[in-house]
């Protein structure tokens, strides 16, 4: 069985347009494919409609993309893709994240916009390394987080201080109109552009300080960081999936994206 979406969710969705481009960037840039260690599974309501789907690809380089789109008809019209890229185990190099669902509100004929997108970072607030590695990282995200201040019809989203700890200082969460998704699309792009230009040339993590970052250390905070950011107890989003797509299925949603070990053998060049 099948839900039924409108004509608008399913042919005029900047949201779908945006994540579903970027992960097609991001299997080139990085040659993802679907192993044996990977998923390609249809995702069903606790009614047997279809929800969505959950797909998960790797590297030999130890890269690995969790792909999870949402959708349902009612009560609320919603299409929600996200894009969660993991780097190297040990390695420095952010996570890259981009989730946008598109909502079209009963008796409306315009969509609004939930959105999130951030280079999770690989070092704990509190580490000795961490404003070093800030700057190094993410300098070149200022201009592009500061175009969207000025840009009427974005509204801030509330998160919790214990998600917000998890993320950059430059992590954006909104929401919008159809106008104003547009900008949010921008930086979207600004941002895995950001993201691919470290993955290419790491160099910027070979200042001194950086390199006298513990592989353990990082290899302990993300163990400890994924286990946190994706826990039904401190994201109230897992809870308001799991009438779309049930408990099982939003279990194995959180183990991909938990994933405590590698797929692949890490490259370790980029581990500096």
């Amino acid at each position: 069985m099948t839900s039924s979406l409108s004509n608008k969710l399913q042919t005029l969705n900047p949201a779908s347009t945006l994540v579903r481009s970027l992960k097609e960037s991001t299997e080139s840039l990085l040659n993802l494919r679907i192993s044996e260690a990977d998923r390609a599974e249809r995702l069903s309501s606790p009614a047997g409609l279809d929800a969505g789907q959950l797909i998960t690809m790797s590297n030999n380089g130890g890269f690995r993309l969790v792909y999870v789109y949402l959708h349902a008809a009612a009560p609320v019209a919603m299409d929600s893709h996200m894009i969660y890229v993991f780097a190297p185990y040990g390695s420095l190099i952010p996570h890259f994240t981009v989730d946008a669902v598109a909502i079209e509100p009963p008796g409306s004929n315009r969509l609004s916009f939930g959105f999130h997108c951030d280079l999770i970072p690989r070092l704990s607030a509190d580490s000795e390394f961490y404003s070093q590695y800030i700057e190094a990282v993410y300098s070149g995200l200022v201009e592009a987080k500061a175009k969207i201040d000025a840009v009427e019809g974005i509204v801030e989203a509330t998160l919790k201080p214990e998600q917000v700890e998890l993320m950059s200082p430059h992590m954006v969460a909104a929401h919008s109109g159809e106008e104003a998704f547009a900008a949010l699309s921008r930086l979207a792009v600004d941002y895995f552009d950001h993201w691919a230009a470290l993955v290419g040339d790491p160099s910027c993590f070979a200042t001194s300080a950086l390199r006298r970052v513990p592989e353990l250390s990082i290899l302990k905070y993300d163990g400890r960081m994924r286990k946190r950011m994706f826990s039904p107890e401190i994201d109230p989003v897992w809870d308001r999936i799991l009438p779309l797509v049930g408990e099982q299925n939003r279990s194995k949603i959180i183990d991909c994206l938990v994933d405590a070990e590698p797929v692949a053998k890490p490259f370790h060049s980029f581990a500096l």
